[in-house]
């Protein structure tokens, strides 16, 4: 069986007053890309990654797994051009600041989408009582405050069958892309509270043109990922506490 990895690598780092992408800012001496990098399993067929600079791959010591994806700018159609860019029976797909990542945590994703065989797109969801305390920011599933959203999708890429006409639109809309792929039923249902995770499974089901799944998993690392200042302070002090920096 081959199982590809890709890493979305493509933030500009403003909300971390950062001044350079934040795929290169550091935590822990280490930068934001190559610290997920280096958790991804040996099992890897191809890393395929999606940033500013193909030079800085090179820069960032990156291995000789690594495929250079080009970054459309628009982080669906990165995601999108992982997926086309994989001929895998089984690809991860991870964001580059989900910095807490371990490999154990992507081995067992791996198991859990082999555990559905059914569905083309398995997107993993965080109970919020298991989720770090001392995290805040995290985004929540639509139609559930009990559930945060995993920075990590699980594809089947021979499974997938994209709707062009709606990734268009959100592609061509990013500020409205999430109400765009809920469609208008949803965010109704949204707004009337009645929308419910096997819904949002089912639209995306339709975006991906095949099974789609929300997966529960205790994994709190999948629920955390860095956008602002304290979220970098918030990861270095997690990363001391697990005895995986100094």
């Amino acid at each position: 069986m081959k199982i590809d990895f890709g890493i979305l690598a493509g933030g500009d780092g403003k909300r971390l007053n950062a001044g350079i992408p934040k795929a290169w800012v550091t935590i822990g001496g280490q930068s934001i890309l190559s610290r997920v990098y280096y958790e991804i399993p040996p099992l890897a067929n191809k890393i395929f990654v999606v940033g500013h600079d193909d030079r800085r791959v090179d820069i960032l010591g990156l291995g000789e797994k690594s495929v250079w994806v080009q970054k459309t700018g628009k982080y669906i159609s990165d995601l999108f051009a992982i997926v086309n860019s994989s001929d895998a029976d089984l690809l991860i797909v991870i964001n580059a600041d989900a910095v807490l990542v371990t490999e154990e945590n992507l081995d067992h994703l791996v198991w859990v989408l082999g555990s559905f065989p059914d569905c083309g797109v398995v997107w993993p969801a965080v109970p919020i009582d298991e989720c770090f305390p001392e995290a805040g920011g995290r985004r929540y599933i639509p139609g559930s405050k009990s559930l945060a959203r995993g920075n990590v999708f699980a594809f089947r890429p021979k499974m997938v069958r994209m709707h062009e006409k709606i990734i268009k639109r959100m592609e061509e809309n990013p500020t409205f892309g999430e109400v765009i792929a809920l469609g208008l039923g949803l965010c109704l249902r949204y707004a009337t509270r009645s929308l419910k995770p096997h819904h949002v499974a089912e639209r995306l089901g339709l975006l991906f043109g095949c099974k789609a799944f929300i997966a529960q998993m205790s994994t709190p690392e999948f629920a955390f990922d860095v956008d602002h200042p304290k979220d970098r302070v918030t990861a270095l002090e997690i990363l001391r506490k697990q005895g995986r920096i100094k």
